[in-house]
């Protein structure tokens, strides 16, 4: 861990001395877990931003219909699944 030294509020001091003092932690475990809630939320937050930044990125892919994008991926790999399967059989009949 690395130490360092912020300023708080009056109020925000108190606020953080009184959930420490309820959880029986320290002050400075406290804020570092709001720290940590902090940073997911910003990293969550800022994956949405880029996801709806680039949503329809593609022009190829505004037309499409993902559903049937979707399928014709999974019949793509229910065929590769069948020659595998197939090509594994044939092998052990040799």
């Amino acid at each position: 861990m690395k130490r360092t030294q912020v300023y708080l509020t009056e109020e925000q001091k108190a606020a953080l001395d009184d959930i420490a003092k309820m959880r029986s932690v320290s002050m400075a475990e406290v804020v570092r877990e709001a720290v940590s809630e902090y940073l997911e939320r910003k990293t969550s937050e800022n994956r949405l931003a880029v996801l709806d930044e680039t949503f329809g990125a593609v022009p190829e892919w505004q037309d499409a219909d993902s559903v049937e994008y979707v399928r014709n991926l999974r019949s793509g790999w229910d065929d590769r699944r069948r020659r595998v399967m197939e090509g594994e059989a044939h092998n052990e009949q040799d």
